[in-house]
């Protein structure tokens, strides 16, 4: 196989697919609320993604199934996601969480507001860090943090 041949399967290997991807919102006593209905697409390598709309059509709920936070009332009825070779919709809570921010993450809206006033933001990438790496050695901590915040 030639390494012109390799990198074109590479570049061509889808690393999200999204079949059919329907949401709904579901209160108690309520009939459910369909939030995003048959979503579709591929996202291959060195391709970017933004998903443009009007408010409420369902960008954020849909981004939000994508990782598996959707609040407690959405649910996934139907479609797959499969992140490489991966079924996102199939790993437990454990597994998508050690996946989620690693190999699949978002830009929220209103970003800033994620932060939290009250601690500093190297404390915040420091718990993010220690989390998905399992860095608990102070100093390593700080270092990657500094060299995070020098970018």
């Amino acid at each position: 196989m030639s390494d012109t041949f390799k990198e074109n399967r590479i570049q061509n290997e889808a690393l999200l697919t999204v079949n059919r991807l329907s949401v709904d919102y579901v209160a108690s006593g309520q009939k459910p609320a369909a939030a995003v209905r048959n979503v579709t697409f591929t996202l291959r390598r060195g391709e970017v993604l933004g998903v443009v709309g009007e408010s409420g059509c369902g960008k954020s709920t849909l981004m939000l199934a994508l990782m598996r936070l959707l609040p407690a009332a959405g649910r996934i009825v139907g479609g797959q996601v499969r992140l490489g070779d991966v079924d996102v919709l199939a790993l437990s809570e454990r597994e998508m969480a050690d996946l989620r921010w690693k190999r699949i993450a978002m830009i929220f809206q209103g970003a800033m507001n994620a932060l939290n006033p009250v601690r500093t933001i190297g404390d915040q990438i420091a718990e993010a860090i220690r989390l998905h790496e399992g860095i608990q050695d102070t100093a390593v901590l700080n270092r990657r943090v500094g060299d995070l915040l020098e970018l």
